[in-house]
């Protein structure tokens, strides 16, 4: 039996990882237990170009059907590891925070320097650290009950004086995408 050979990419949907799966788990099988999988004489006509799997408890059924739930059930438990890797490793996201390091401090009740303690700052209220003095555009976004949301606080790091024009914070942003996801998951364990 030919296997199609497929490549991966992080970002493709549950659907691709169950093919993918799928065809890793038909392959698998049939190096293991030979014979397990057998397919029909292609020159039969169309119904017999469908693959099938016997086991004894299972009778003939459709190999796609049988893989392709299995390999759903796995995608389902696979896919959020993938997308946990694109989220970002905190351990490389405390060293990228070693640039924030100057400026912030993020241990619990930690004190205010040139800017404001970040621990829990993803879900918190933009300006509301009590003694820190914020500029007044920060102000303004504190006034809107702007908060730290993932995608604004992305955003903020990425380029701030896109988030908060005017702002005082003196940093240019973070490009890198890998090390933005890294930060991010970082500061997301700092709760």
């Amino acid at each position: 039996m030919k296997l199609i050979a497929a490549e991966y990419a992080p970002g493709e949907d549950r659907a691709g990882v169950a093919r993918y799966v799928s065809r890793a788990l038909v392959a698998v099988l049939d190096r293991r237990y030979p014979g397990f999988i057998r397919v029909r004489d292609p020159g039969a006509g169309a119904r017999s170009q469908r693959a099938s799997m016997r086991a004894p408890s299972m009778g003939v059924c459709s190999l796609p059907r049988a893989i392709h739930a299995l390999a759903a059930l796995l995608a389902f438990s696979v896919a959020p590891s993938f997308a946990q890797e694109a989220a970002g490793n905190a351990e490389a996201g405390q060293k990228v925070y070693n640039q924030c390091r100057a400026c912030h401090t993020i241990n619990q009740g930690g004190r205010t320097t040139v800017g404001p303690n970040l621990f829990g700052i993803v879900g918190r209220r933009a300006g509301s650290i009590e003694g820190f003095r914020y500029s007044a555009p920060m102000r303004a976004k504190h006034d809107e009950s702007f908060a730290w949301t993932e995608e604004n606080l992305r955003g903020y790091i990425r380029n701030p004086k896109n988030v908060v024009p005017g702002g005082s914070m003196s940093y240019a942003g973070l490009r890198n995408e890998q090390q933005l996801n890294d930060l991010m998951a970082y500061l997301q364990a700092q709760q």
